[in-house]
């Protein structure tokens, strides 16, 4: 699937008549439109989960004023789609690994849309604390099988790149989300920016029905026909392709099953640091969703500019997650995950140093926001390439939904902070230690249990 035009070795091309197993043919094959069609329907589906995930924050400083609130009173809401995204991840992924990727994603955005155009109506901080919850689980089965999606479509020398690429659609989105939010909810009220996260997922839901494909290395790995697995091949080469693809024999199927591998003795260890650094990452970057804006407001700064600086943290990520997909293409993985933790504990201390210079400050949040992302997006690729196909779907998973956790110890931990810390200088001296400590996750699995080389 690279998207490079130089010709294809010999070796490497298809050939008529072919038996090849799945990585062999996904690696061989050119670029066609089922690639394009496959990455632009998970671009647009996680740059809407960006979008919902990161619009409560922005609504915030409107729920203080409608509802006559105090900001400890907004920690349930501003956390319950986080309990949400965190049981939807960790449910969805053995899930997925059973039925495949497909179905889950696609009731997921039923879930999302549902969730946001509810939300609409609530009377009260109740309801909404329940629909976002709601929400919440939505998110969180669905983007950890998109991304299992675009890492088991994507040919092995460009796989970093494409994953990391796409990718940076979810701060994209969650950035749109600040960028917009002052302007559409004096245009339509926070109520009506609901709607238009409900309305996002339908779309995805509508075209993903019909033209989102099945994993093709799920349908191999669970022994489906081969009619299902030829389907998916012809989309991929042409009507008149004649590649066969190896299915393994049914003594394989005795594998140890997704949660097995995943909590087994050769990776517990790489587990278990996925789990923390995902979780510290998610500490920090819903810190920042959740209460810059309102941290912001309270230091002087207008609904529109803290709504627009604050949206620099996400907007950032996405120049983060380019950047770190290039060089994790060229250095060691786990190398460029911990220098990127390492950065964003720096950036976030110095944030706290620079609220008296609003063009300083802007600059740093963006900084710390291609820190943190980059940092975040690398375990992404570094998890799909430690885990084998029967258990990648639940590793990704269950490393986004524990880690989602962090996401909930985020906003708790705003509200924490911010009854308890009397200036900004001091609040971000504490927040930048969830980078350290997944520094330290990461440097330990460099150490202990290295990455495979899986598909």
């Amino acid at each position: 699937m690279s998207m490079r035009t130089s010709k294809v070795p010999e070796e490497t091309k298809l050939q008529s008549h072919q038996t090849l197993t799945v990585e062999a043919y996904l690696d061989r094959v050119p670029a066609t439109r089922f690639h394009f069609v496959v990455l632009g329907l998970c671009f647009m589906a996680l740059a809407i989960d960006g979008f919902d995930s990161a619009i409560i924050g922005y609504m915030a400083p409107a729920l203080l004023v409608e509802w006559n609130i105090t900001r400890p009173e907004l920690a349930p809401v501003l956390s319950a789609a986080l309990f949400g995204l965190a049981i939807g991840a960790i449910v969805s992924g053995p899930i997925a690994d059973r039925i495949g990727r497909k179905p889950v994603v696609m009731c997921a955005n039923g879930l999302i849309a549902l969730g946001c155009l509810a939300s609409s109506y609530s009377p009260n901080l109740d309801v909404l604390t329940v629909l976002r919850f709601v929400t919440g689980l939505g998110l969180g089965a669905a983007m950890p099988n998109l991304v299992t999606l675009i890492t088991e479509y994507a040919p092995k020398k460009n796989r970093v790149l494409i994953t990391t690429a796409v990718l940076c659609a979810f701060p994209l989105g969650a950035s749109l989300g600040g960028l917009l939010a002052a302007w559409l909810i004096t245009l339509i009220g926070w109520r009506g920016l609901f709607v238009v996260g409900g309305i996002l997922p339908l779309l995805v839901l509508a075209i993903g029905i019909f033209s989102l494909p099945e994993s093709l290395h799920h349908l191999v790995s669970a022994r489906k026909s081969q009619q299902a697995i030829r389907s998916v091949v012809r989309r991929i080469s042409g009507a008149h392709s004649d590649v066969e693809i190896a299915v393994p024999p049914p003594e394989a199927a005795g594998r140890p099953k997704a949660i097995g591998v995943v909590l087994s003795r050769r990776y517990i260890i790489g587990s278990i640091a996925l789990w923390i650094a995902y979780f510290m990452g998610l500490v920090i970057f819903y810190l920042f969703t959740s209460w810059m804006p309102v941290l912001l407001m309270g230091a002087g700064f207008s609904l529109e500019s803290s709504a627009a600086i604050s949206a620099m943290f996400p907007f950032g990520g996405v120049v983060g997650i380019l950047i770190v997909g290039w060089i994790m293409e060229r250095v060691e993985h786990h190398l460029v995950t911990v220098i990127a933790y390492a950065l964003t504990a720096i950036l976030v201390f110095l944030i706290g140093q620079q609220t008296q210079s609003p063009a300083l400050l802007t600059i740093v949040i963006l900084l710390a926001g291609a820190a943190m992302n980059a940092g975040q997006t690398a375990l992404v690729p570094l998890a799909a390439r430690f885990y084998p196909t029967e258990g990648r779907a639940t590793g990704i998973a269950w490393m986004q939904g524990i880690g989602r956790t962090g996401g909930i110890g985020g906003a708790l931990f705003g509200a924490y902070l911010s009854a308890r810390t009397p200036s900004l200088k001091e609040f971000f001296a504490v927040a930048c230690l969830p980078g350290v400590a997944g520094a330290l996750a990461i440097f330990i699995k460099m150490r202990a249990n290295p990455s495979g080389d899986h598909r």
